[in-house]
């Protein structure tokens, strides 16, 4: 069976934190996690994972966190600004 993956890492700080300390912090920070969570959406025929790191919490601003998704009636995805599409020949395309 075919899974659509979608890892995000957001990193955010402010211009302030650079110290040695602080930029040593955020290089420690890993670039990729291990897949723990299960498909959230059905796109394209395949089953969709989301696995979102970082700054990615909700709050007041952001109640759902600050990545948007959305499934739209063609069965594609908008996920932020990103629209995950099958392309005429039947391939996943990110525009």
């Amino acid at each position: 069976m075919d899974n659509l993956i979608f890892q995000v890492h957001i990193k955010q700080w402010d211009k302030a934190q650079r110290s040695a300390d602080e930029v040593e912090a955020r290089a420690r920070i890993p670039d990729r996690y291990r897949i723990a969570a299960r498909p959230q959406y059905r796109v394209l025929n395949k089953d969709c994972v989301v696995d979102q790191h970082g700054d990615d919490i909700a709050t007041n601003i952001y109640p759902k966190g600050r990545l948007k998704t959305a499934l739209l009636a063609d069965g594609s995805v908008v996920l932020d600004r990103f629209h995950i599409a099958e392309n005429s020949d039947g391939k996943t395309q990110l525009s």
